[in-house]
């Protein structure tokens, strides 16, 4: 049943996904965030009870667990380097005398991201993470470490 309903939550989503490009605010006002949420919830629960093979494989592989460590500083770093290089692009636009291309854009943020995310996480994150207390069997048992 969880499966079936998984499939027709993913429809949905498919569908409102390439249909719904413009007057979102229309939908949004008649409660379909809240179908939308709901059919993502199902999803997610099919998905968590018995993962198929391909989506272990995929989340489980080196790159996206890697990235899995850098989520915490790509959340931190993201925003204050998309307003940053908006300003920095508006002003090599200006001093070029013609706009940067926008295709360079967001690849561009992307690396930088990923840069800055993985020197905090090197440089802060880790050290901080090492201070964590380490946890073993003792620590189940109800004994303090």
């Amino acid at each position: 049943m969880v499966r079936l309903a998984a499939h027709v939550s993913l429809v949905y989503l498919s569908w409102v996904f390439l249909t719904r490009r413009q007057g979102a605010e229309r939908w949004c006002r008649h409660g379909e965030f809240t179908l939308l949420a709901a059919a993502a919830a199902v999803v997610l629960v099919s998905l968590l009870g018995a993962p198929p093979r391909l989506f272990s494989l995929v989340f489980e592989s080196r790159p996206l667990v890697r990235l899995g460590r850098l989520s915490y500083g790509l959340y931190l770093w993201h925003f204050p380097l998309i307003v940053t290089s908006d300003h920095y692009l508006r002003f090599c636009g200006r001093v070029l005398g013609r706009p940067v291309p926008g295709v360079l854009r967001l690849p561009s943020i992307y690396a930088l991201s990923l840069l800055v995310a993985t020197l905090s996480f090197h440089a802060v994150e880790r050290p901080f993470l090492r201070l964590k207390p380490q946890r073993d069997g003792a620590e189940r048992e109800g004994q303090k470490l």
